[in-house]
């Protein structure tokens, strides 16, 4: 689950498209380029505000 504690595991560029497979909460896992790792939904372009799904 999202921690805003955890280790950050990678950094992404604003452009770059990845896999959103979840979003609850606030928060949003997504898939790229063989990282994955949960992001703040505030952050994401095309993911509504409060948008939930799996």
């Amino acid at each position: 689950m999202p921690d805003v504690t955890s280790e950050i595991v990678a950094y992404a560029e604003e452009g770059l498209v990845v896999r959103v497979t979840t979003c609850k909460a606030g928060w949003c896992y997504l898939e790229v380029r063989g990282y994955e790792g949960w992001l703040p939904q505030t952050l994401l372009w095309g993911v509504y505000p409060g948008e939930e799904f799996e």
